[in-house]
Order: structure tokens, then C-alpha cells, then sequence
């Protein structure tokens, strides 16, 4: 019997960490957001919390993704993106692309100086929602 109680109370913690949104996973993640690379080239990727400054900013970068030609990647976030988004840059995603090849050549720092982006993409909430959180360039 106790074991049961012990169980339940598991799941309603579990529960009680959820975003509450019906496009999130069991466990509270934010799995909406897709990226796909329809082109040839491999890609790394960062996002950036930092709207309306568009620089690359070294602690926001530290993650890196990578995206290989012709995939698509999703992005997961712990609950949810529309809160993060509103919370730390009034509603807007930045996506910064850094060509796979160019960017193994260069340095961090120089990349970040001079603030090297091959392609950045900034989206509304609102321009999300009407893509379906999917993300093709």
C-alpha cells in the first residue's frame, strides 16, 4: 500500500511540472519547435535570448547545435516557449546559422567579435504559431 501512495505521488509531481499546454511532452518539455535544413550545406545553429540586440553574446552561445544537410532537428525546451520568450525577449526567437565548414575553421572569439553569422532568423510567437513551430531555411 505504501508503495502505491508512493507512486502516485510520483506522477502528481511529474504532473504538476507540466506546462500545461497540450503541444508539450509528459514531463513538461516543449517539443514544438523544429528546425529543418533543406539545404546542402551542414550547419551549426545557437539560439539567442537576447532581442533587440542582435550580437552574438558569449554565455547565450555557449550551446551549439548541429544540423546536417537535408534534417531537421527539434528543438526542446523545458516549459514553454511562448513563457521564455515573453520572460526574456518580449516575445521574439533568434536563430543564428554559422556554415558547418566556415565555422570549424574559425575560433569562438573570432567568430563572436566579429560577429560572423551566415543567416539569422528572428520570429514572433505569433509567426511561430502560424508556421506550426517549424522552422525551414
Amino acid at each position: 500500500m505504501n508503495v502505491v501512495k508512493q507512486i502516485l505521488l510520483l506522477i502528481l509531481l511529474m504532473l504538476s511540472f507540466s506546462c500545461g499546454n497540450e503541444r508539450s511532452n509528459f514531463l513538461g518539455f516543449d517539443t514544438r519547435l523544429k528546425i529543418m535544413n533543406n539545404q546542402s550545406v551542414d550547419y551549426y545553429y545557437c539560439t539567442s535570448f537576447t532581442y533587440p540586440n542582435l550580437e552574438l553574446v558569449d554565455n547565450l552561445y555557449s550551446t551549439r547545435y548541429t544540423l546536417p544537410s537535408m534534417s531537421t532537428d527539434i528543438y526542446t525546451h523545458q516549459c514553454c516557449w511562448e513563457e521564455l520568450l515573453m520572460e526574456c525577449c518580449s516575445g521574439y526567437l533568434i536563430l543564428d546559422f554559422f556554415e558547418k565548414e566556415k565555422y570549424e575553421k574559425q575560433k569562438w572569439e573570432t567568430i563572436k567579435n566579429q560577429n560572423l553569422i551566415d543567416t539569422q532568423l528572428i520570429f514572433s510567437v505569433k509567426q511561430l504559431d502560424s508556421m506550426d513551430w517549424l522552422i525551414k531555411f
